[in-house]
């Protein structure tokens, strides 16, 4: 196993790639994959410090920039096509030093409220040389000069596994790279494309049915998005099980806003391939729409509206009454915000003209949240556009609509009197049994 003194003296003893013999540069990029397997303390403990001697400080230091220097070369004859580098040995050398530098315990988070979107990024303290075999092993990748046949003898399942497993990291800096890198052997390694749809996939999973989200999901739905823009039509069996148990049932994890870009990407996708799934992901939509959380139900819409623009009619109308009596509470809701974006959605041309063609059906469903007075102005202004659409549309059904309604309101007020009056009989008897009971 090389040492430190072996990285420093190796930087400084063996010729370069440039410039060694043709016959004697993968002997000597083997050598100097091995060096680049060292580790370096970057970080030491206190008592580390207080116990280090001056020397061996020393020599970490030019050791550490002896193995930049080493991965720098080694990243720029992988980039250099002229050279013939590659060979079976060298490949196997190439995915040990990688898995050596990458695979590693994760930095936690600095503290327990850590915000990616706020605060600091957390790196590495290894950063330095990270970033580098990061740099070399996807230039490696996308050389001409690797044969696939040969990667798909030495480069392991688990390797992929360990590389899916790294998008838990908190560095976006780092999940980029993976992202690239992920997306490369997608492409040019078919065989091992089965492999890394189930590997996403149950990474995704294990996000659907927990309360936090990791912080590589959005990565990996990138990932995913441009793999389903790369699927053939009619779409197999296993494309449509992952939409329908991994992709829908995301919209459920409350730390949905943190990939809702990718996660509404990929649903896009799906839906521009075959616009038959539109009445899945509308039903999807529905069934898992949020109650409580007014930012989240914003998302929804949001969503909706862009499904809507591809949806198919057949599948549009099948959820008809179930739609509108969702965007119907949405317009009641006491966040404007919420009440605003709904009604908006008859900006959209499609919903105007189901609107029109199915407006028996809707607006009876329709009728109490847009005639109900919002305590914000703006949100009265756009109910009273949708209420002049329809009388303007259907002067007879409007009236029917709301006579019907009248009629409802003094059902239920009846009932609400009946209620009130047999709450009155009890307690009445209850008083007079404990003045009874003195």
């Amino acid at each position: 196993m090389p040492t430190i003194r072996d990285v420093i003296n190796g930087e400084n003893d063996l010729p370069t790639l440039q410039e060694c013999e043709p016959g004697e540069l993968k002997d000597l990029m083997v050598k100097k994959l091995r060096l680049c397997c060292v580790h370096f303390q970057f970080k030491p403990s206190q008592d580390d410090i207080v116990a280090a001697i001056e020397s061996e400080d020393q020599e970490q230091e030019h050791g550490k920039e002896a193995k930049r220097a080493l991965l720098v070369e080694l990243t720029q004859l992988v980039m250099n096509n002229k050279r013939q580098w590659f060979s079976e040995k060298v490949l196997v050398e190439v995915l040990h030093m990688t898995a050596s530098n990458l695979f590693r315990a994760l930095p936690p988070a600095p503290y327990d409220d850590w915000d990616p979107e706020e605060d600091d990024a957390v790196k590495d303290p290894a950063w330095l040389h990270i970033q580098m075999v990061y740099e070399f092993l996807f230039y490696f990748i996308v050389s001409q000069q690797v044969k696939p046949e040969l990667v798909h003898m030495h480069l392991s399942e688990g390797y992929l596994q360990n590389l899916i497993e790294l998008f838990r990291t908190k560095d976006i800096a780092e999940r980029e790279y993976l992202k690239n890198i992920v997306h490369r052997i997608y492409q040019r390694f078919l065989g091992f494309r089965p492999f890394l749809r189930k590997a996403i996939g149950e990474a995704l999973w294990g996000v659907t049915y927990t309360d936090t989200v990791d912080d590589g999901v959005g990565e990996l739905l990138e990932i995913w998005g441009t793999v389903v823009s790369g699927f053939s039509v009619p779409l197999r069996e296993e494309h449509l099980q992952f939409l329908n148990k991994i992709l829908i049932p995301l919209h459920k994890n409350r730390c949905l806003k943190h990939y809702h870009t990718q996660l509404g990407y990929c649903i896009l996708q799906y839906v521009d391939k075959d616009p038959s799934l539109s009445g899945a992901v509308m039903g999807g939509l529905l069934k898992y729409w949020p109650q409580q959380s007014s930012e989240k139900e914003q998302l929804f819409i949001q969503e909706l509206e862009e499904v809507l623009d591809l949806a198919s009619r057949p599948e549009l109308v099948k959820v008809l009454p179930a739609l509108f009596e969702q965007i119907g509470r949405s317009i009641q809701s006491q966040h404007f915000q919420v009440s605003e974006r709904a009604l908006f959605l008859w900006n959209k041309d499609v919903v105007a003209t189901v609107t029109a063609d199915h407006r028996d059906i809707i607006l009876p469903i329709l009728f109490p949240a847009i005639t109900q007075k919002h305590w914000n102005s703006q949100v009265n202004e756009l109910s009273g556009n949708i209420i002049r659409m329809f009388k303007e549309m259907d002067p007879k059904l409007w009236a029917r609509s709301e006579s019907q309604h009248q009629q409802e309101e003094e059902v239920k007020s009846e009932r609400r009197g009946k209620r009130k009056g047999k709450w009155a009989a009890l307690r009445k008897l209850s008083e007079a049994r404990t003045v009874a009971a003195r």
